[in-house]
């Protein structure tokens, strides 16, 4: 946009003439293709979900362990 207006949100489509962004909240926002200059893309990165899943996983596996332990005293 020529007034540098970013938007964040989920691509939807395109059409001819716009583009439309669904964004967290649920709007739809349909952006004239004539206004943007620049596009920036964020891919999912399959290495920090994988992370970032299995933490709460390990930590709850590690309580449950150290739960044991201490009854064993």
């Amino acid at each position: 946009m020529i007034d540098g207006t970013k938007y964040n949100g989920s691509f939807v489509k395109k059409d001819e003439q716009n583009l439309y962004i669904s964004t967290r909240d649920g709007k739809t926002l349909k952006i004239p293709q004539k206004g943007i200059y620049e596009v920036k893309i964020k891919k999912l990165s399959y290495s920090k979900t994988v992370v970032l899943t299995s933490l709460p996983i390990i930590g709850i596996y590690t309580c449950i362990l150290i739960v044991d332990y201490l009854k064993d005293f």
